[in-house]
């Protein structure tokens, strides 16, 4: 299960590293972020060489705005500490081709 972060300096320090890292931003409250919750959890297991993480906007809101995260859900990829895509919205195959591109 992919890890919760609730802390911002965790998530940067994970962003700055050498694996591209998936973020989910959802909300326990949001129907779609519950939705892709299953989808993105079966994403890990598929992808080894990428690192997947959850920040919950309720939890944690000051990451949330750290990255202008004001939709839900929304994913975002990074890799080198640069943003290479994200997507909002609860899109399984979206996020599936994300996946593809930009985790193997």
């Amino acid at each position: 299960m992919p890890q919760t972060i609730m802390v911002a300096e965790e998530l940067q320090s994970l962003i700055s590293g050498d694996k591209t890292v998936v973020v989910f931003f959802c909300a326990i409250w949001n129907g779609h972020s519950n939705f892709m919750q299953t989808v993105f959890d079966s994403y890990e297991n598929h992808y080894p060489n990428a690192v997947f993480v959850k920040v919950d906007v309720d939890v944690a809101p000051d990451i949330a705005a750290d990255y202008k995260v004001d939709e839900l859900p929304v994913f975002k990829f990074f890799k080198g500490g640069a943003e290479v895509a994200s997507m909002v919205g609860g899109d399984q195959f979206g996020l599936g081709s994300l996946c593809e591109t930009h985790c193997k």
